[in-house]
């Protein structure tokens, strides 16, 4: 019985002794200053932190605050543009026997049809004024003044600083408004639809803009009531608009 006794405390020391030594882990955001207990089994991890100065921040560690950007500015503008009309006329005669002037042929007034194309060349002095928002878009009201009639239309528009060529930044612009031939009324005489592509550039700082461009305008008459019928027009321009734009 003794000797089993002995042979079993034999067995357990001996597996004791094969066991792998335990390890424990002390973790740290920065090397301890504490004394830790010494295990010669112990292994100690330490984590390291960098700090990356930040140029917004200030001594006491708060961020500075960012200088408010204005949500859009305001602009006026002048200028004046140079157009070339294709103005489409159809006449739809009464059976009366009047004579009809078309093309500066006289043409009686028999019920039938007429069409004809008169082309001119036109000019326009321009006044704006909208503002700029803090994206690339701009709004604004237009007044054109040409020599039989004047527009009024609102416009909108985009600049495209990314593609700038040699200083001149792209912009697109379309528009519509309501014209008159004469102020005698509240009804207008035309509508006019339109678009507009150039390259603006700054002249003076950061105020004062330089603007070049083409432009196509659609322009659709009232009817016009005649002794011999009634004639319809729609115009179709093609021309090129130079501006200064003021920003403030």
């Amino acid at each position: 019985m003794r000797l089993l006794i002995l042979i079993i405390s034999l067995l357990s020391v001996g597996l004791h002794a094969a066991e792998p030594p335990k390890s424990r882990t002390y973790t740290t955001t920065t090397p301890p200053t504490a004394q830790i207990p010494h295990d010669p089994n112990a292994k100690t991890t330490y984590r390291i932190y960098r700090k990356i100065d930040d140029p917004n921040e200030s001594e006491n560690g708060d961020l500075r605050e960012a200088t408010a950007k204005e949500p859009y500015r305001y602009f006026v503008g002048v200028g004046a543009e140079i157009v070339k009309r294709d103005r489409k006329i159809t006449v739809a005669s009464y059976n009366n026997k009047d004579k009809i002037d078309i093309g500066g042929d006289l043409y009686p007034a028999n019920g039938r049809t007429y069409h004809y194309a008169k082309r001119e060349n036109g000019a326009a002095a321009l006044l704006e004024a909208g503002f700029v928002s803090t994206q690339p878009y701009y709004y604004g009201l237009r007044f054109s003044l040409f020599d039989d009639f004047a527009t009024l239309g609102a416009t909108v528009g985009a600049s495209f600083e990314r593609v700038s060529i040699a200083a001149f930044t792209p912009f697109v612009e379309i528009g519509g408004g309501v014209g008159y031939e004469n102020l005698d009324g509240a009804k207008p005489d035309h509508l006019t639809v339109g678009i507009e592509a150039g390259l603006e550039k700054t002249v003076v700082g950061d105020y004062l803009l330089l603007r070049l461009s083409a432009l196509y305008n659609y322009r659709y008459w009232q009817t016009l009531e005649e002794h011999y019928g009634n004639e319809y027009w729609r115009d179709h321009e093609l021309g090129a608009s130079l501006r200064l734009r003021y920003l403030f």
